[in-house]
């Protein structure tokens, strides 16, 4: 079973949240061009969990509102739910957050 968009992303986000002081940027190509990504480096460990958008990217995003309250109430019951803490341990499904994002509509 895969996990949904908004509960890959909701993880990611989580992971930052809770590692902020092992943040770091590291040079990566996606889809054969050079990016920048937004990592988290634990020893010799390095998970990435978002590219960071150039100047065009930023400014041709148009961000919708009408979705955006919705998302942060699947949001802050998922966070209620959370007891993980590593990259590792959000690798793995959580019967609880799983249910919750699979009903939710995004």
């Amino acid at each position: 079973m895969s996990k949904t968009t908004l509960q890959k992303v909701y993880e990611k986000m989580t992971l930052i949240q809770q590692n902020s002081d092992d943040l770091c940027l590291v040079c990566v190509t996606d889809d054969g061009k050079p990016a920048i990504a937004l990592g988290i480096k634990r020893g010799e460990v390095m998970t990435p969990v978002a590219i960071m958008l150039d100047q065009e990217r930023c400014d041709n995003l148009t961000p919708e509102w009408d979705n955006y309250d919705e998302i942060q109430s699947v949001i802050a019951k998922a966070q209620k739910l959370e007891d993980r803490t590593t990259a590792k341990q959000f690798n793995q499904h959580h019967a609880k957050i799983d249910k919750l994002f699979e009903e939710s509509e995004y």
